[in-house]
């Protein structure tokens, strides 16, 4: 548990106080003993929420809207993904994305080849992930897979697990089991059989959600 506090709170004092104090406040000490990370059920703080939201709600509309995107797509996201995205803002990505950097809640990750930037706090990623309904993550899911597949159709060394990943957060599961199982046949054949094995294991558990066709 300690681990995963550390973890998850990259170190940072303010992070670690308050999200230590809320959860001893919210989970017995008996069920953190028996557990190796946090609870499913944990939530942040409200006074970190709160700390962080409002640096969101500071942002220009388009920008923040513009966050919100990049929450569905991950901790990390390449500039071209974002600026794939069908129906995102009008003008200039790297203006919209100039007040995110300012507030220092981005900050350009080293790739030499594609841009990429990344949520400077996993929990500033959160924070805007959840403020979306389920039905509007799902949606932008579905979105971030779509111009991905779209993106990188011509590149063969691209693993499918991230694009697996969004369909099956978008309640796309038909779509999802295929990536998951090309995934899956990929890592094996490099030899990465614990890789293999965990991206098989995500398709097999979507089974019970799509019909029972003879596909």
């Amino acid at each position: 548990t300690l681990k995963a506090i550390v973890e998850r709170t990259e170190g940072i004092p303010l992070f670690i106080e308050e999200f230590s104090k809320s959860l001893s406040e919210s989970v017995s000490a008996e069920e953190l003993a028996s557990k190796q990370g946090l609870p499913d059920t944990f939530q942040l703080p409200e006074s970190l929420q709160e700390s962080l939201l409002s640096r969101l709600e500071h942002l220009p509309e388009a920008s923040r809207v513009i966050v919100l995107l990049a929450s569905v797509i991950g901790r990390n996201f390449s500039y071209d993904l974002l600026d794939a995205m069908p129906d995102r803002p009008e003008g200039q990505l790297y203006e919209l994305l100039n007040p995110l950097l300012e507030a220092q809640l981005i900050v350009p990750s080293s790739n030499e080849l594609e841009l990429e930037f990344h949520f400077r706090h996993g929990l500033i990623r959160d924070v805007a992930y959840r403020t979306l309904l389920q039905s509007d993550r799902e949606a932008l899911h579905e979105r971030v897979a779509r111009a991905a597949e779209t993106l990188y159709a011509q590149d063969p060394d691209r693993s499918p697990e991230a694009i697996a990943h969004h369909y099956t957060e978008a309640a796309r599961f038909e779509m999802a089991v295929s990536l998951w199982l090309l995934a899956g046949v990929r890592a094996a054949r490099r030899f990465s059989l614990l890789e293999a094995r965990d991206h098989l294991e995500k398709g097999l558990k979507l089974f019970p959600h799509i019909p029972d066709t003879a596909e």
